[in-house]
């Protein structure tokens, strides 16, 4: 992906989360993605400069940055998400329905539980 399109992975997850939603605040880019604050801020120092997203004062509350997807990167998305669907097909071309059923109620769970890991420590 970086060779190709010139991003790395922390920054290809802030656009995923900014596509999905857009105007999010790094805090709750964080959040979603259980990502420290630090590789998140330089993914979105590194996107906002390339021209992928911009920052700006949230309307609703002005002591809150949050950012926007650029044009440039609805784009890269759209270049870069094949792959990764392709990928995961692929990935998962082994499993039978019954299983793909099963995998995807398993990763529901551990999903569900994330809360409790912080509790866990």
């Amino acid at each position: 992906m970086e060779q190709e399109f010139g991003i790395i992975r922390p920054e290809w997850t802030v656009l995923l989360c900014l596509e999905f939603r857009n105007y999010l605040a790094q805090k709750d880019i964080c959040e979603i993605t259980e990502q420290p604050s630090n590789t998140v801020s330089r993914a979105v120092r590194s996107l906002e400069q390339k021209g992928h997203i911009k920052c700006s004062v949230d309307t609703v509350d002005a002591r809150r940055t949050v950012l926007e997807i650029t044009a440039s990167g609805r784009k890269l998305h759209q270049q870069i998400l094949p792959m990764f669907i392709e990928g995961e097909a692929a990935m998962l071309a082994p499993l039978t329905d019954a299983e793909l059923a099963k995998l995807d109620k398993l990763l529901d769970k551990l999903c569900r539980a994330v809360p409790d890991w912080h509790q866990a420590s």
